[in-house]
This record gives C-alpha cells, structure tokens and sequence, in this order.
C-alpha cells in the first residue's frame, strides 16, 4: 500500500512539472508571436525581415508540436494516476 501512495504521488508531482512546462510553452510561443508581429509592422515587407519571420513561425509551429506531445503526456499521466488510486483504494 505504502507503494502505491508513493507511486501516486510521483505521478502528482510529474503532472505538476508537464503543466509547468506547458505554461513555459505556452508563454514562449506568445513572445515568438508578438516578436513576429512586431517585426512584421514595424519592417514590413523587407525581404531579410520576410525569411525571419518564416523563421519564426517555424519555431511556432515546432512549439505547437511540442506543446501537444505535452498535453498527451500529462492525459497519460492523470490516467495513470487514476488507475494507482483505483489499485491503492482496492
């Protein structure tokens, strides 16, 4: 039994870093977006500006990919959670 409240603790705490990290996400992909947006009004279509705002929105797109590997590891985390409590309730 000790076991399995451990084992459901260490899945609390490893959701707890997956959410933190999802906010980090979250908020770097915010910043990569208003550096592109600023960018962009304030350059404009200057062809230097145009190739670094495609970079940018390379990394936003890498950072949405990242950010929904995130949140399939945090469901399979709270489903693993689940199944400890169910096992340690039984």
């Amino acid at each position: 039994m000790a076991n399995n409240h451990l084992v459901v603790e260490s899945l609390e705490t490893l959701i707890k870093a997956v959410q933190t990290y999802q906010d980090e996400l979250l908020t770097n992909r915010q910043i990569l977006e208003n550096a592109a947006n600023v960018c962009d009004v304030a350059m404009g279509g200057d062809d230097i500006v145009k190739k670094h705002i495609g970079r940018l929105n390379e990394a936003l797109e890498e950072l949405r990919k990242t950010s929904q590997i995130a949140e399939e590891v945090a469901e399979a985390l709270i489903e693993d959670k689940r199944k400890a409590i169910e096992v340690y309730e039984d």
